[in-house]
């Protein structure tokens, strides 16, 4: 059983002959890695580690962003934004916001600056196809609702989807274009050998939803039937990747055709992994799982190699599970806890 046919094995509910991973990291980690593993190549990690997934996407060839003199620059949809500096590595961040002051929709078409889609090599994706066959292939990162917080203050989004309705669902629906235009070139590049298409939005929070179910219902189900459907019809399973406590949206995901649900956020509410196994397992599976606040990060080896097998046995009974950590790995992660949690044993 090779690495994809592990991977569909388990996505279709029968158990596999190992539980199928993934790894997720930030570039701190990628080089800590590769450091371990002696290559410059972080194909070498993957396959250190066993790996069943790749992630593939078109590299940008388009113009340069601007860079201005404080060292920010200039991001997707015109937004700045500025590297932020902390003990252990960086990180991205809005500066200003390009769709802060739109008031009306038309305002909309005067300030943002999105991409032009040929400004990316999809090119890149066939030779993905070409070079991982062995491997289960996720692609993408279409949005209806992340974008537009890069462009726009969320808290501006929340009030609009309460008292400016007009306002916010053309914000969403200018992202909704451009990612379908996008991720079809994606999709039609990989000629149906695609085997997952990502939606990546961050609906919730911790404690629960950033909004009412009727509210995700009234905006967001018709932008998911509009991916779902161009994910099905190039054979690609529909994997969604919501950060935070899910949980009182997952009936309407699937029954809006999501088949894969992420990162499985376990030290949010009501993200317990055995109610949601017990819940939804026959209908969903689950990619993710390792807690990357506490067990990873402050964890011993040992206990992270607990905490794996746990999941593995609650999630992964009768297929249904992808093994990784619930957000990218951070740079406080240990190296040993990594390894720790890749460790094939942990994997029956």
């Amino acid at each position: 059983m090779n690495s994809r046919e592990r991977v569909l094995c388990s996505l279709n509910h029968i158990q596999p002959d190992r539980v199928p991973v993934d790894l997720q990291y930030t570039p701190e980690i990628a080089k800590i890695l590769m450091r371990h593993f002696k290559t410059k190549d972080i194909e070498d990690v993957w396959k250190g580690l066993d790996v069943d997934c790749r992630w593939i996407g078109p590299g940008y060839k388009g113009p340069a962003a601007k860079v201005f003199p404080d060292g920010s620059y200039e991001g997707w949809g015109g937004s700045v934004w500025r590297t932020v500096k902390n003990s252990f590595g960086s990180y991205d961040d809005v500066v200003k916001y390009v769709a802060d002051e739109a008031e009306t929709p038309e305002d909309l078409d005067r300030l943002l600056r999105l991409p032009d889609v040929d400004d990316y090599n999809y090119e890149d994706i066939a030779e993905g196809c070409r070079r991982y066959n062995d491997y289960f292939l996720i692609a993408g990162g279409a949005s209806m609702f992340f974008y537009p917080t890069m462009v726009r203050n969320m808290e501006n989004i929340l009030i609009d989807m309460a008292i400016n309705p007009d306002l916010a669902e053309a914000l969403f629906q200018k992202s909704v274009d451009w990612h379908l235009k996008h991720h079809e070139r994606i999709l039609d590049a990989g000629k149906g050998r695609i085997d997952a298409i990502q939606i990546a939005d961050d609906f919730s929070t911790q404690r629960g939803p950033l909004f009412s179910v009727e509210m995700f219902r009234t905006y967001f189900e018709g932008f998911f039937k509009l991916f779902v459907d161009m994910g099905k019809s190039h054979g690609a399973k529909i994997y969604l990747h919501c950060c935070g406590s899910s949980y009182a949206f997952i009936p309407d995901l699937i029954r809006w055709g999501v088949e894969i649900l992420d990162p499985i956020q376990i030290s949010a509410a009501d993200m317990e992994p055995g109610n949601l196994k017990t819940k939804f397992g026959d209908r969903l599976s689950f990619h993710g799982g390792v807690e990357t606040q506490s067990v990873l990060p402050n964890g011993t080896p040992d206990e992270v190699r607990a905490h794996v097998r746990e999941l593995i046995h609650v999630l992964g009974a009768n297929g249904g599970y992808i093994l990784a950590s619930c957000h990218c790995i951070q740079p406080d992660v240990p190296l040993e806890n990594i390894l720790a949690m890749y460790e094939p044993g942990n994997r029956k």
